[in-house]
Formats: structure tokens, sequence, C-alpha cells
């Protein structure tokens, strides 16, 4: 009878909820009985937009302690649930304070842990990385969130929904683009972002059958809909660069631009995203902005470091890098030489990033000490006793509270990169960790062996080759992503300026740098 009833509530959470839910009033208490019935009470409730539904089967969920002993099927759907509580509370009033932006960090952390796992399924894998892309969307952290939907499709080639999420956002970001030119025509060539929704369209369409199943039937009339309006649009070729370099930018998506032409890489310009424009108060001095000398910083410090991880990670003897030291062999298959700092040295300039965006962003909001400050202290206020409350900075909450999307996203990325004693650490936070111990520490990377050959010692982080090259990789790319919420930054504070003032404004162009110093025509 308890299989029957089991088989009964499972049809019914698709095509009658409301039923489903009624059904569970049968079950008994067995460990087995209410994993059913909180996975049941998360779905259904989400399909009737029930939050106390929803709540009550993550705290089922929650205490069986799933995260931690369960299965990684129990895991997901504890993250799942979590997922749908911050998206059906949600509203401006607790886009960065309370229990959405908690619950969404709980989720983040649970979807990172399967994404990371070496036992996890790739077709979990690629479900969670779609998921933690749409809550990264709900975060402001658009960058990241196409990120994910590319990983999941390259984790799961038949991944339609992760597919259709980049697709319909690259959709949303091109009116954006079209309707505001002058503002964000240094994002992304146009053309080539046509292109790319064009080719996800035909990628969505012959993946139909894995949207009923990761995403139910009810979806796939509003993703078909979308899918005849990509293909409609036109489209110019948009050729693969020669250079291998190059090549290696695009296939990772790691230029300063959203979408880059075969022009631009033809040429060797595709980092091309900027500040568009500042205004400043007439007692202001009359110079170029101090800021944009900063991005300029930002800017280069991103290329060395992509560079420096493309040399690194590619080469074997015939490198760059002169190899000038010799070296002791430890008997832990441990990697030594210029190549290897090169590559943990990659990973810190990325990280360092982080740090140059809070001084920039600080000093663009005239917060005191902005000189001072980094990417993890630039949004609280310093407390003088241990008990205090943690506060934002006064121009930080301002902002917040205005619904600076950009700032938002900033401050989201940043609490993924913490430690936290209360909700554990970030699922970011692993990227903070080796840029300190290859900063104040060591970090030896090796291409075989195992843990039982490494040493114990705290003064050491060992790791594999393979694996830091990923993480490497992905530090770049949130480095990356942070510059465009940077940006993002800005342009919500001068649209407000721009709004709020009625008083006549003056705009001079930048000029460009290459141009002045003779090495542009």
């Amino acid at each position: 009878m308890t299989d029957q009833l089991i088989d009964e509530i499972s049809r019914c959470r698709d095509s009658d909820p409301v039923r489903a839910l009624k059904l569970l009033e049968k079950l008994s208490d067995s460990p087995r009985e209410m994993i059913i019935r909180a996975i049941t009470l998360i779905d259904c409730g989400d399909a009737i937009h029930c939050y106390e539904s929803v709540r009550e089967g993550v705290e089922i969920l929650g205490q069986y302690e799933i995260a931690r002993a369960g299965t990684f099927e129990q895991a997901f759907n504890l993250a799942n649930g979590l997922q749908i509580m911050s998206r059906l509370v949600y509203g401006p009033s607790c886009a960065f304070l309370g229990e959405t932006p908690l619950n969404r960090f709980r989720a983040r952390v649970l979807f990172g842990k399967s994404i990371s796992s070496e036992r996890d399924p790739d077709k979990l894998k690629t479900q969670a990385s779609t998921n933690i892309g749409i809550l990264l969307q709900e975060e402001g952290r658009w960058i990241e969130a196409l990120d994910c939907f590319q990983s999941a499709v390259q984790l799961y080639s038949q991944n339609g929904v992760a597919a259709f999420q980049e697709m319909r956002s690259l959709m949303k970001f091109v009116s954006l683009v079209w309707s505001r030119h002058d503002t964000y025509k240094s994002y992304t060539h146009v053309d080539a972002t046509v292109s790319r929704v064009h080719d996800l369209a035909y990628l969505v369409e012959g993946n139909y059958s894995t949207i009923r199943e990761f995403s139910g039937p009810s979806a796939l009339p509003v993703v078909q809909k979308a899918v005849q309006n990509a293909k409609a649009a036109s489209t110019v070729p948009n050729y693969p660069p020669q250079d291998p370099y190059f090549q290696f930018v695009k296939n990772n998506n790691l230029s300063l631009s959203v979408c880059s032409s075969s022009e631009e890489y033809a040429n060797g310009r595709f980092d091309l995203l900027s500040i568009p424009t500042l205004s400043q108060d007439k007692n202001d001095p009359h110079l170029v902005p101090e800021v944009f000398g900063m991005m300029n910083i930002v800017k280069s410090d991103f290329a060395l470091a992509r560079q420096m991880f493309f040399e690194s990670s590619n080469c074997e003897w015939d490198s760059v890098f002169r190899e000038t030291t010799s070296h002791s062999d430890t008997l832990d298959y441990g990697l030594y030489g210029v190549r290897y700092s090169a590559l943990t040295t990659a990973q810190r300039i990325a990280y360092d990033i982080f740090d140059k965006i809070a001084v920039l962003a600080s000093t663009y909001l005239n917060v005191p000490r902005a000189h001072q400050t980094d990417f993890l202290k630039m949004w609280w206020k310093f407390k003088k006793n241990k008990n205090d409350k943690q506060e934002f900075k006064p121009e930080i909450e301002r902002e917040l509270r205005f619904g600076n999307s950009g700032l938002m996203a900033l401050l989201s990325l940043s609490n993924d990169l913490t430690k936290n004693k209360t909700l554990g650490n970030g699922y970011l936070e692993k990227h903070r960790s080796f840029r300190r111990s290859s900063t104040h520490r060591f970090t030896v990377l090796h291409d075989e062996g195992g843990s039982d050959l490494l040493s114990n010692s705290k003064a050491i982080e060992h790791e594999n080759i393979m694996k830091f090259e990923g993480l490497c990789l992905n530090t770049i790319k949130l480095a990356r992503a942070a510059i465009f919420y940077l940006v993002d930054t800005i342009i919500c504070i001068e649209d407000r300026k721009n709004n709020e003032s009625g008083a006549l404004r003056i705009t001079s162009e930048v000029p460009d740098h290459d141009r002045v110093r003779g090495r542009k025509k």
C-alpha cells in the first residue's frame, strides 16, 4: 500500500499538486516517507506558489542534516527548496538583508558541493550549475550566470534548460544595448551577441525533451516561442580567431566583452569594457577623474592574469618562461619551476583585482579611508567590540537601498568568497584560501600521488595541478564578472544623477590612451 501511495503522489506532483499535498496525510513518519513528504511539499509548493509548504519541506530536510549525511539527491532537493523559498518571498525590501539572501547563499553552497563532488553524476551537476546560474541572476550577478549556463551545457550537452536560460538572458541584454547604445556600447559587439543567440536557439530546439524532464511540460510553450523569435533574427558570420591565445579567450569567454566579433579578435582589441561617463561637481579639479586611471590598472591586471594562465597551463618545455633555477626533488610528485610559480601568481593577480575594485568603488562613493579597504571589508563599519552588530557603511547602504544592482552583485560575490562561522564557507571561498596560501605561505602543485604522500604542515597547501588550473581559470572568470559589476554600479549612480539633477551638464570625452601615445591611428 505504501508503494502504491508513493507512486500516486509522484504522479500527482505534476498533474494535480493540490491532491498530492492532501495525500501526504497518509504517509508515516519513517525516514523514507518523511523525505518523500519533504520533496513533495517543495515541488508542489512551488507549483501553487505556497511559501509555507516549501518552508515545511525545507525544515524536514534540514532536520535530517541532508547536506552532511544524506545522499547527493537529497542535498540537491534541500538546495532546490531554499532556492524556491527565496523566489517566493523576494522583493526589493529584502534584496540584500534578511532571510532571502541567506537562503540563496545556503542554496549556492549546496549546489556548489554537488558541482565540485567527484561522486555526483554529471546529470545532477549540470542541473546544479543551471540552478546556481538562476540564483546568480536573481542577485544581479548576470555575468557569472552566463558562465554557469555555459558550464552546465559543457557538463551535459543536452541541457536545453541551461541553453535556454543563456539565450533568454542574452536576448534581454541585446534589447538593453539597442535601447541605450551610448551607455552600453562597450559591453559587447551586438552582431556577435545576436549570432550567439541564434546558435543557442537551435541548441535549445534540439533538446526539448530535456526541458520537459528538468522543468516539466508546462515550461515548453514559453521556450518554443522564445526559440522562434531568436531564430527569426538576422545574423552575420562570426569566424573563430586564428591566434591560439585568442582562441583560448573566445572558447572560455574571457574577453572584457560579453561577445566579441571576428574583427575585434583580428585587430587584437577585444577587452573594450569601459566606464561610459562620469559627472563631476563644478568645484572638482579640471582633471580626468582618477577612477579612469584605476580602471585602466584593473583591466591591465586582468589581461596579465589571463595571459599568464594561458602561457603557464599550455606550455611544456618550450615556454616564454625561462627556467634558470635547479630544484631539489621532494619525492612527492611536487612540481617546481617558473611555470608553476606563474600559475599561482596568475591566480593571485586575478584575486587581487577584487581588492582593487573595492578601492575604486569606495573612492567613487566617497567612502572615508577608501585606500585602506579591501573587497571583504569595504561594506562594513568598523566594530569596536566583537559583540557589536555588523552595520553597513552609510555610503554603501544608501546605494543598496536605492537598488543599485551592480553593487548588490558585488556584495553577494563577496559573501560567497568569505568564511562564515554560522552558515559555513561560501561556495567560492577556496579561491580566497589559495590566494592567501600563495601570498603568505606556500602552494605546491602535484601531477601524481595521493594525499598519503603530502605533508600535514599548515605552512604548505597541496593541490593537484589539474584542479588548481581549473580553480585559477575560475578565479579569472570571477574577476572578469566583478569588473562588469563595477561598471554596472557606476552606471546606476550616474543614471540617478542625471534623473535627479536639473542643472546644466557638460560632457567631455576621455581620449584613447593608445592614440595619445601614437600607437593607434
